[in-house]
């Protein structure tokens, strides 16, 4: 899985492969709700993507009013965030901080 400039994308995909249990109603979920609210993450290489980025997604006027998608973005971002980190693709998940902020 060792290749340069990964993207949300490419990592959506190697997760849905490694993670084969996964049901096909989330596998669609998942790509939809970073599709559709994290569009500007899709195809930025994964390495530059900063908090700042993904708070820019959180605080977009797509998800003005929709605490749920923004939290369920939120929520994906982090696992394929962390998936990246444990594959050593990222050193740090920059959506950890923003999980932390929220439940304090």
């Amino acid at each position: 899985m060792r290749k340069k400039n990964y993207d949300i994308l490419d990592l959506y995909e190697s997760y849905i492969v490694e993670n084969y249990l996964i049901g096909k109603k989330n596998i669609r979920d998942i790509r939809n709700t970073i599709k559709r609210y994290g569009y500007d993450l899709f195809f930025k290489p994964i390495e530059k993507i900063t908090e700042k980025n993904i708070k820019s997604c959180l605080e977009s006027n797509d998800l003005i009013g929709k605490k749920k998608e923004s939290k369920k973005l939120t929520v994906y971002l982090y696992i394929l965030l962390n998936f990246a980190k444990k594959k050593s693709i990222i050193k740090n998940n920059p959506v950890s901080n923003i999980l932390f902020k929220i439940k304090n």
